[in-house]
């Protein structure tokens, strides 16, 4: 269920930021992104403290899915890659489409009701893991204290036991801050632009991981492998004439930490991920990401018939525009020879032109 739930939530997110960038092809005259009737039904759908799924829509929502070509082969690619925001953009009638067949407004009103499944799902696996995680630090302080009560337990043994404990007990500590601003500044210009500013601490990288020093491993409470302490994006749409879009993406993100090792097992724990004195996990300063990517389309209106409408549209896609070296890889082994360098980096700049044929 999670990965299905998080594919699901990824499609609506990339739905909305494609909406985004062509919410402005609009008669000049007009002085909303929807009609009137789309934005009382978009206030509904997400309105949630109101019923909106009924079992109409719901039968609706189902047999669209049958179909061969339904959203989904839209929004993935061949392998299950997503599609780019800004390639979406230029799609968003075949959306509107495909939803008015089924009798919704638009792809809105549709994806309403995907929302609606993908959110009851969301709530029922999250309920499932937080019982799943308690069920399983609980049984780590059982198993601790159950220890605890043996006879001639060495003073180490009881420090671990102890220490076992306290960090089932506490296991993350999260706190971020969340500005987001989405609409329309001027019927020329509309975007989203969010900033996350967090920090989050924990005791461990995954499943597989041991601490640096077994015989003290409440000493590995640090930054987390992921975490970032600033992240702003921006998606942004304009059209400043009627030859063409121009679409933009813009992230900036703050460095991920770096854990600091001396590359051999220094305090003999059979485990080969010591730190040097002094270093704490996750100590240093690594990568953080500059990315901009920009889209420039024109539809050419190959019939004058709305109902059976053949388009042209021609784009250029420009991704990592400053091709900037966005290093995700930085070796914290001190012993090797390419200590606090990157081994690996995101694509430089690229560039497509791509033309769709719409009938």
């Amino acid at each position: 269920m999670k990965s299905r739930s998080l594919s699901l939530l990824s499609a609506l997110l990339l739905l909305a930021c494609a909406g985004l960038t062509s919410c402005n092809k609009q008669p000049s005259g007009s002085s909303s992104m929807f009609s009137s009737s789309t934005r009382a039904a978009d206030s509904a759908a997400n309105d949630y403290t109101k019923p909106y799924l009924t079992d109409d829509k719901m039968g609706k929502f189902l047999s669209s899915m049958k179909e061969e070509h339904n959203p989904f082969e839209l929004i993935f690619k061949k392998g299950g890659q997503m599609q780019n925001p800004i390639d979406l953009a230029s799609r968003m009638e075949e959306f509107n489409s495909f939803a008015r067949r089924y009798g919704f407004q638009d792809y809105q009103d549709y994806t309403a009701v995907w929302g609606r499944i993908l959110t009851g799902e969301m709530q029922l696996w999250a309920a499932d893991m937080k019982t799943e995680s308690a069920k399983s630090f609980e049984k780590i302080i059982s198993d601790a204290q159950a220890d605890l009560k043996k006879p001639n337990l060495t003073p180490d043994q009881r420090k671990m036991d102890e220490e076992q404990i306290a960090n089932a007990q506490k296991t993350v500590d999260d706190l971020s801050l969340e500005l987001t601003f989405r609409g329309k500044i001027n019927r020329y210009f509309s975007g989203q632009v969010q900033y996350t500013f967090s920090k989050t601490d924990n005791n461990t990288s995954g499943i597989t991981y041991f601490p640096g020093n077994s015989y003290d491993p409440g000493a590995d409470w640090a930054r987390s492998d992921n975490d970032r302490r600033h992240k702003f994006d921006l998606l942004a749409s304009t059209q400043p004439t009627r030859f063409f879009t121009l679409g933009a993406a813009l992230s900036l993100y703050s460095d991920k930490p770096v854990n600091v090792t001396t590359g051999a097992d220094n305090n003999n724990d059979g485990v080969v991920n010591d730190r040097p004195v002094g270093f704490s996990r996750n100590s240093i300063h690594g990568p953080g990401m500059i990315g901009l990517d920009v889209n420039l389309s024109h539809d050419f209106q190959l019939s004058k018939s709305r109902k059976e409408a053949k388009v042209l549209s021609v784009s250029l896609n420009s991704f990592n525009v400053l091709n900037h070296v966005n290093d995700v890889t930085y070796v914290g082994v001190i012993s090797s020879p390419f200590f606090g360098h990157a081994v690996a980096a995101l694509p430089p700049r690229r560039t497509q032109l791509d033309l769709q044929f719409k009938f």
